[in-house]
């Protein structure tokens, strides 16, 4: 393995799209095609709504913060500097085995609810996203799916995102199958010359979607959060976690599970609807 392709896997694994940091690139922006009614940005990432009080975003996006500070907004169709303050938080339940990614070297649990103060009140412009009814493989998903994924992140100039991108026509990744990991290009994506900091780690523990990158179409900084969305049945299955540093020229980025999940968002929600 190449001293560049050594150096690339160490900035993979140590910025992991710290992706809260800062859209999607080389997305659209014709966002009249699409219902985007689900989505909100919360501070600097994004998080989709899945009841009248509870939002379901990644941990890495709120771990440190007490929710007077978390400011969550209506995403759709608008600017960002239009976008209305949807609700405050009253409570963050981030998952009980997260750990901040500066102090672990394995990424697990990328998953957190954030309670509201009071119930939203639904629309044509807010609206939730539907749970998974039980655990899907990546391989269903595509098969059955017409799926999106829009956000407010990093573009491919490292600009920030003024309106909403989206990407559709995703192709998952299935987890742990031996048609990809037996492949050897594929491994290189996976793998690097630390075993610690492999990929590896978290891609087979099945807590997490991975997501191919074809023309640099990807999520970037500034869209954790935010979700994997079938259009046909407003099912939500992923949340964006993490991925390389240069989003663009990455050959695939990481979304958390939300069905492998099903249980413990269901034991942490104290209202939700069916």
């Amino acid at each position: 393995m190449t001293k560049t392709f050594h150096f690339i896997s160490i900035i993979i694994m140590s910025c992991l799209i710290c992706y809260n940091a800062s859209a999607i690139t080389y997305g659209e922006t014709n966002t009249s095609l699409h219902d985007f009614s689900w989505l909100v940005k919360v501070d600097t990432c994004a998080g989709v709504i899945i009841s009248k009080r509870y939002i379901l975003t990644a941990a890495h996006c709120i771990y440190d913060k007490t929710p007077n500070l978390i400011t969550i907004r209506g995403a759709g169709k608008g600017k960002i500097k239009n976008l209305k303050r949807l609700g405050k938080a009253k409570n963050i339940i981030v998952h009980e085995d997260y750990l901040p990614w500066k102090q672990s070297k394995i990424k697990l649990n990328d998953i957190a609810l954030i309670e509201l103060k009071e119930d939203l009140i639904f629309s044509d412009k807010v609206n939730k996203a539907y749970l998974p009814r039980a655990v899907q493989r990546a391989q269903q998903i595509n098969e059955s799916s017409h799926l999106i994924l829009g956000g407010y992140g990093r573009l491919a100039n490292d600009d920030y995102a003024r309106e909403l991108h989206y990407l559709t026509n995703l192709e998952l990744i299935e987890e742990s199958t031996s048609w990809f990991w037996d492949s050897p290009n594929n491994r290189l994506l996976l793998r690097s010359d630390y075993r610690d900091l492999d990929f590896v780690s978290t891609y087979f523990t099945h807590q997490y979607i991975g997501i191919k990158v074809f023309d640099g179409k990807s999520a970037c900084r500034g869209d954790s959060g935010a979700p994997l969305i079938d259009t046909l049945t407003n099912t939500v299955y992923g949340l964006v976690s993490h991925g390389q540093e240069v989003c663009a020229k990455q050959p695939i980025f990481f979304m958390t599970k939300v069905s492998y999940y099903l249980d413990w968002i269901y034991d942490n929600m104290v209202i939700y609807e069916d």
